[in-house]
């Protein structure tokens, strides 16, 4: 006798997939359909109506939900497609290093200032820095810290 009882009230395996989210979206209504009837009885007009609408919505996506699901999923992959035919960058390329962000950037900060003659003054370059080598260097630690 158990086991007949078992046979009919027990399911074999969980739902999975699509019949997961509609179990889960019907049982959703059923709690919004509840709750609508609830606020009813206590004369909230307006919170019974919320409720039952909510219930409408969820029960409707319960039933519509592979079309749902096969509609977002190609959205998504039109955009994916879109994304990637406007990439730009190629595949094999590296991305720039911070020292040719900072050249780029700004191309006049490595030269040395010039002094009244015309002539470069070695001695005072960018914040009283020597020269481009010294600047360079100081970038180049920067980007790439070594280890230890």
């Amino acid at each position: 006798m158990i086991s007949v009882l078992r046979d009919i009230f027990m399911a074999d395996e969980l739902p999975s997939g699509d019949k997961a989210v509609y179990v889960f979206l019907e049982i959703s209504a059923f709690c919004f359909a509840l709750a609508s009837v609830d606020a009813l009885a206590t004369r909230h007009w307006v919170a019974s109506i919320a409720y039952l609408l909510v219930a409408v919505v969820f029960y409707l996506g319960g039933i519509k939900w592979p079309q749902i699901r096969s509609g977002a999923t190609r959205i998504v992959r039109r955009r994916d497609a879109a994304t990637n035919s406007q990439s730009t960058l190629p595949l094999d390329d590296k991305p720039p290093t911070l020292v040719d962000l900072f050249m780029k950037e700004f191309p006049n900060t490595l030269r040395s200032s010039d002094n009244e003659d015309g002539n470069q003054d070695q001695k005072t370059g960018l914040y009283g820095f020597s020269g481009q080598g010294e600047i360079r260097r100081i970038l180049h630690s920067i980007s790439h810290p070594s280890v230890g």
